[in-house]
């Protein structure tokens, strides 16, 4: 770390009053000073939120282009992921496009209109395109009614147009970066820049924001809350025929960690996210915590084949598992507090918008990997060897 005015701003991704928690290498943090009161919070936030203000500039500059064409945008490919999965996979192709000093747009099958209903959604492979016309803001001011409209004989660019036909993929080194260019002080945070993307993408638009905030009311979810991820489903057919997923760890485990935050931190109220429907209601047995969750059939969510799959051929509702997901996420991320599995894109996301809208850094527990960030290549994980996080 570096000291400045008597507080230890952090290098690389170390966390702590004293950066002596390693993200990358731990599956805790519970530090015995409550971080929101915390004496020297107001400078690392400082720090933080200088930093944060130049990412958001540059990104909104290069995304505002004079000209809406392939000089200025890049166009990224779209790909087959879940919620969590597909929102990271945003954040590779942001990272690049700021590196290419081009604005972002994401590509895919621009002959279908979205429509956002629910007989039109389809998920998966358009799952990108559906989150931006439906759920969440665009990054990018150029019009989205061109798209699908190129028709140049030789998939060329036409004047003051974009080319769609060639769609790029983000340079697999990507997850390294480390927002250096962004910060008065060299932290080099591959978190910190995460944190920043990730919450520069995921700002909802006004429908989503208001159900949001009306459940939020009905849940009664205020004060300090331990936000929860508890990921089954086909996360644990993944594991059992994977080489390297870890297998799927039990509500017991999840509820200790809950307890340590509770005995620690004093905080009794908690927000479950879960697509295990026997873990939904065990949860709500437990006589000592106060534990919402959305009032949400998830029977949906058992069977044996990935659950982009079944929603691209139909056999789930795919607004309905959309739009449960985002509110799930957007619940999580409005915690002071996280317990999850960092094996799951949507539980280090969850953290990763907790932590960039609080601007430090909460206590959590993962009950498998620490925090990872490599999604485009394998890197190592302590104690899992060579994996893609």
């Amino acid at each position: 770390g570096e000291c400045v005015r008597g507080v230890c701003l952090c290098r690389g991704d170390w966390v702590g009053p004293l950066c002596e928690h390693n993200l990358l290498q731990e599956t805790q943090y519970l530090p015995f000073d409550e971080p929101a009161t915390w004496p020297g919070r107001c400078e690392q936030g400082q720090w933080w939120l200088e930093g944060e203000r130049a990412v958001q500039r540059h990104i909104s500059r290069l995304n505002a282009p004079s000209r809406c064409t392939n000089h200025q945008v890049a166009v990224f490919s779209t790909r087959m992921h879940g919620l969590g999965a597909q929102l990271h996979y945003l954040t590779e192709c942001l990272t690049t496009s700021v590196h290419m000093g081009k604005g972002m747009l994401v590509g895919g099958n621009h002959s279908r209109p979205i429509p956002c209903n629910r007989s039109s959604l389809l998920g998966a492979h358009e799952l990108a395109r559906e989150l931006v016309a439906c759920y969440i803001e665009p990054v990018n001011s150029c019009p989205t009614a061109s798209l699908g409209e190129h028709s140049d004989d030789d998939g060329g660019e036409e004047e003051g147009g974009l080319d769609w036909s060639a769609p790029v993929q983000p340079l697999g080194n990507m997850s390294r970066y480390t927002g250096d260019d962004f910060q008065l002080l060299p932290k080099g945070s591959a978190f910190w820049w995460r944190a920043q993307v990730a919450r520069i993408l995921l700002r909802p638009r006004p429908v989503l924001e208001t159900t949001l905030q009306l459940v939020k009311a009905a849940l009664n979810f205020q004060g300090p809350v331990i936000a929860v991820h508890v990921r089954h489903g086909d996360a644990c057919m993944h594991a059992s025929i994977s080489q390297f997923r870890p297998q799927c760890v039990e509500w017991p485990a999840y509820l200790e960690r809950i307890y340590q935050m509770r005995d620690r931190y004093g905080v009794r109220k908690v927000f479950l996210a879960t697509d295990d429907p026997d873990v939904a209601e065990a949860a709500a047995q437990v006589p000592d915590l106060e534990i919402m969750q959305l009032a949400l059939d998830r029977s949906m969510f058992n069977a044996d084949w990935f659950l982009e799959f079944r929603s691209e051929l139909g056999l789930v509702d795919s607004q309905l598992v959309t739009e449960s997901a985002l509110l799930d996420l957007l619940l999580l991320s409005e915690g002071s507090y996280f317990v999850g599995t960092f094996a799951s894109h949507l539980s280090r996301l969850a953290y990763e918008l907790m932590v960039a809208r609080l601007g430090y850094f909460a206590p959590y527990a993962s009950v498998d990997y620490p925090w990872c960030f490599h999604m485009m290549h394998k890197g190592d994980v302590p104690g899992f060897g060579m994996v893609n996080c």
